[in-house]
């Protein structure tokens, strides 16, 4: 991450832009733009579904992905302000879904939030 980071800092267009950037946020951008490039692909080969057209699948891949890492990026946060320290539970099947819900549940939540507000914007 921090290799891709010192590339783009080498750029002085882009300079101004990556020095302020999270690599956590760059992290979840890339997450957001392969799950975006996933979606518009299987929507071309898709018999089920209409088609996306050229222009809207480059309207997606280029709008939605910040908006989709913001989401995520602000559900780090608020994971990281929420967290509990401790967790009790009854048994090991409540432990792990705590667990994995305090490790991945708020990013996910605030990347659905985030696209959903793109869809209502755009739609």
């Amino acid at each position: 991450m921090e290799q891709l980071k010192q590339k783009l800092m080498e750029n002085e267009h882009l300079k101004p832009l990556v020095e302020n950037l999270s690599p956590i946020y760059i992290k979840y951008y890339f997450i957001s733009l392969i799950f975006f490039a996933f979606a518009i692909v299987y929507s071309w080969f898709s018999s089920q579904h209409q088609s996306l057209g050229f222009f809207q699948s480059l309207a997606l891949i280029i709008v939605a992905p910040p908006i989709g890492a913001l989401g995520a990026y602000l559900g780090e946060k608020f994971r990281e302000f929420a967290k509990p320290d401790v967790i009790r539970t009854k048994n090991t099947a409540e432990l792990v879904k705590a667990k994995l819900f305090w490790k991945f549940g708020p990013q996910i939540i605030g990347w659905l939030i985030a696209v959903m507000i793109l869809g209502n914007i755009i739609g």
